[in-house]
């Protein structure tokens, strides 16, 4: 395999190797690789979450389980809740 680097990315491999932590610049490689690839389950993880999460709202506005307000009013209840914590 091939990759093409940017003078910049040349340099910060070859930095990282010149700290001792790493042997070549491949482990530099891998590293990040690795890094990335915990980064996106994360993400993944997280997405999975929110999907749940606005599926399960959804289903509960279907049901009839909600509350009809306005932007005002829960704007005023969150007034209200930060004066009661800050008192």
């Amino acid at each position: 395999m091939e990759i093409r680097m940017t003078a910049d990315e040349v340099r910060f491999l070859r930095r990282k190797v010149a700290t001792g932590r790493y042997d070549t610049e491949a482990e530099v490689v891998h590293e990040a690789l690795r890094l990335l690839e915990a980064n996106e389950a994360t993400l993944d993880a997280k997405l999975a979450r929110l999907r749940n999460a606005v599926a399960a709202g959804i289903a509960d506005a279907d049901a009839g389980r909600f509350v009809d307000t306005s932007p005002e009013r829960v704007l005023d209840r969150a007034r209200q809740r930060i004066r009661e914590l800050e008192a």
